[in-house]
């Protein structure tokens, strides 16, 4: 179980909202932290639990300021399944595939990852996640293995260079239809010109500061603002 947060928009994110949704999806994953903001990727062993707000401040602080840069933010906070608890194992996960860059964060587990890393011959230069490899295979612009995949997952997905934002939660058509998702969910809030996204309802809710027009993400979306 892992959280995962982030934004999307044409004018800068509310840092205040951003640490909001970072805090409360810390709940989620205590084993690492990762953040891709203004065109950077920072991660890090997560210590929040054992972090006063004061040291919570002092470690994201300089991170959650105004920019007028890429307004793109991916967020992730890891509860290890497969692989070590590492700063390589940290999402989000970069690639660089023709020139463009992708960013990926996933919460899940996928079971038959190890067959469809070699159907898409891709191999890990960094770390020794399940999620690694799935990030790399869709940053190939692999799509079918959304079909092929066995599990269940929610992740977000960056294209940089078309400033397009994916986001997919459910279980693969190859999955038994009796998988439980509960602990893959994943809710987004649109608004003028952007849109905040977090695991849970309830986070997004404390983040934005709204019950109204909190969705649940059902499918391969797309959000290019």
């Amino acid at each position: 179980m892992c959280g995962i947060f982030g934004y999307n928009g044409i004018k800068s994110s509310n840092p205040n909202v951003i640490k909001l949704l970072w805090a409360y999806s810390s709940k989620r994953g205590t084993d690492s932290t990762g953040i891709y903001r203004n065109n950077k990727i920072i991660k890090r062993i997560y210590e929040y639990q054992k972090s006063s707000g004061n040291s919570f401040d002092e470690l994201h602080g300089a991170i959650l300021k105004k920019t007028t840069e890429n307004h793109t933010i991916i967020g992730h906070c890891r509860a290890r399944s497969v692989g070590a608890i590492s700063l390589k194992n940290a999402h989000p996960f970069e690639y660089v595939i023709n020139g463009v860059r992708w960013i990926f964060a996933h919460n899940g587990t996928i079971k038959n990852i190890d067959e469809l890393s070699k159907k898409y011959d891709i191999s890990l230069p960094t770390g020794s996640t399940d999620s690694e490899a799935l990030g790399a295979i869709l940053a190939s612009e692999n799509w079918n293995v959304l079909l092929e995949y066995t599990g269940a997952a929610a992740f977000s997905l960056y294209n940089e260079a078309e400033n397009a934002l994916y986001l997919w939660k459910g279980s693969s058509k190859c999955e038994n239809a009796n998988t439980i998702e509960d602990e893959r969910p994943l809710y987004y809030y649109q608004g003028r010109g952007y849109i905040y996204y977090a695991s849970e309802a309830a986070t997004l809710v404390t983040g934005v500061n709204t019950q109204k027009n909190i969705e649940v993400d059902r499918s391969f979306g797309s959000y290019s603002l």
